[in-house]
């Protein structure tokens, strides 16, 4: 069949004609059904090549169609020899299916197969040659129908059916928009500009009468003008520069030269651009803030600062000049003893007789050198404490007469020194306190004796045996 060309000499219904008999041969893209993408026939068609493997790769003598390669192999299986060790076609296939075995792994589980038909393999490939067979019938349709494709035979600039058909495209949405729309037309006739064209004509009217229809109109203030003339052709005046720039005017901070705009530098007296200066603030993304440490004593005015604008605990030691606290500037009972340091209270600190009863220790605290007994303070009792005398201070006038008892004399404080001459009186000896160790030898002779005592021991004649004597004999 012969093949439809567009050309630029073309009407516009002759175009229309062309494309539509173009778009009949091709088909309604989106009922393809290849794996692929299938936007358009070069890629529904490529889709389809990749699904069935490129015939060139056939390891068969005959690459004419997958049919054939088949048939070629269905034919060589059935004329060669046997070459395994058996010679019978049973003892073959036993010997194959351990061979088969062997290679069932690598041969993969027949039930993947994601053909629709799984049975076993032949049923399979006998699928997938169907498949290609109806595929390889397609794409011979679909080359026949689409002819050559070369940019000299397509008459496009691309040289793909899918990027020329992008260009047609494009070439139409280019004359549409020229035409305009259809359903704009005040004509009858809408369903195409060749019957709207025909309709104009057939009711008597020219070209000339046609053109005089049409008209422009300007409306509004501003620059730019439309006009019509008596060609048919309207003309429009473009905005130029120099419009532009005579509608916009400067203003306070604004300066326009030439088509430039520019901000005027701030002062006290014009508003404008400012700069800040980077000692003293920060700026970043349009925020401007004052640096810490940046407000020094010069820029803060005398008396400035009052108390509100003190934060809490906010003036330290190191802010208080030397002698700054006065005694006004101390609440009544501010001074407490946690303020007072350790042996800061001087003699000097203390009036005349301020120290009452009351400050001293009570008799319950220990080292008291004065005291009281009881809450109102009245001294009843002088005490004085051991650690408070000086070595030999109390001698025997300071001791009363019978004081010193036997409890205040240590164990073997008196020796014979200290006791006068017939001093110890027998009162003074304690039953058994005299022993043998404490007699002198000869100490004691008869005069300190009782009466003599005598024992006499005699035979049973009454003969006296044996004397003996006591104590005084």
């Amino acid at each position: 069949m012969a093949r439809t060309h567009v050309t630029l000499t073309d009407t516009v219904s002759a175009f229309k004609t062309k494309v539509n008999d173009i778009s009949y041969d091709v088909g309604d893209i989106t009922l393809m059904s290849t794996s692929g993408a299938d936007s358009d026939v070069v890629q529904a068609i490529n889709s389809l090549d990749s699904d069935i493997g490129g015939i060139a790769n056939l390891t068969t003598t005959d690459k004419s169609s997958i049919k054939s390669a088949i048939n070629e192999l269905d034919a060589e299986i059935g004329s060669a020899s046997l070459t395994t060790s058996a010679s019978t076609i049973k003892g073959a296939i036993n010997e194959h299916e351990v061979q088969i075995n062997n290679l069932d792994s690598d041969v993969g589980t027949r039930t993947s197969l994601t053909t629709d038909a799984d049975q076993n393999i032949v049923v399979a490939i006998n699928e997938v040659d169907a498949n290609a067979n109806t595929a390889l019938t397609k794409a011979t349709a679909a080359e026949t129908s689409l002819g050559t494709i070369s940019v000299g035979v397509m008459g496009t600039t691309a040289s793909t059916v899918g990027a020329a058909i992008g260009e047609i495209h494009g070439q139409v949405d280019s004359a549409a928009t020229v035409v305009g729309d259809l359903g704009s037309l005040v004509t009858t006739a809408k369903g195409s500009i060749v019957a709207a064209i025909n309709e104009v004509k057939i009711d008597g009217t020219d070209s000339s009468e046609v053109v005089d229809i049409f008209s422009a109109t300007n409306t509004g203030t501003g620059y730019g003008t439309l006009s019509y003339g008596d060609d048919g052709v309207y003309t429009y005046a473009k905005v130029t520069n120099d419009n532009i720039r005579s509608a916009i005017s400067a203003g306070e901070g604004i300066d326009i030269s030439s088509g430039s705009i520019s901000g005027e530098n701030a002062s006290l007296t014009n508003k404008g651009i400012a700069s800040f200066d980077s000692a003293s603030f920060d700026a970043a993304s349009g925020h401007i803030a004052i640096k810490a440490g940046s407000l020094d004593a010069s820029l803060i005015e005398d008396g400035s600062i009052t108390a509100v604008k003190l934060a809490t605990n906010a003036v330290i030691t190191n802010k208080l000049n030397t002698s700054a606290v006065t005694t006004t500037k101390i609440n009544a009972l501010a001074v407490t003893t946690a303020k007072i340091a350790d042996l800061n209270v001087t003699t000097g600190k203390v009036a005349d007789d301020a120290i009452t009863y009351a400050k001293m220790q009570n008799v319950v605290t220990a080292n008291r050198v004065l005291g009281s007994t009881s809450a109102d303070g009245v001294v009843s009792e002088l005490l004085i404490t051991s650690n408070l005398l000086g070595a030999d201070a109390v001698n025997g006038t300071k001791i009363a007469d019978d004081a010193i008892g036997s409890e205040h004399i240590s164990d073997d404080a008196v020796t014979a020194d200290h006791i006068a001459t017939n001093a110890v009186i027998a009162d003074g000896i304690a039953a058994g306190a005299v022993g043998e160790s404490e007699i002198g030898d000869d100490a004691v002779s008869q005069a300190e004796l009782k009466d003599v005592v005598t024992f006499v021991i005699y035979s049973s004649d009454g003969t006296a045996v044996k004397t003996l004597y006591g104590a005084g004999s």
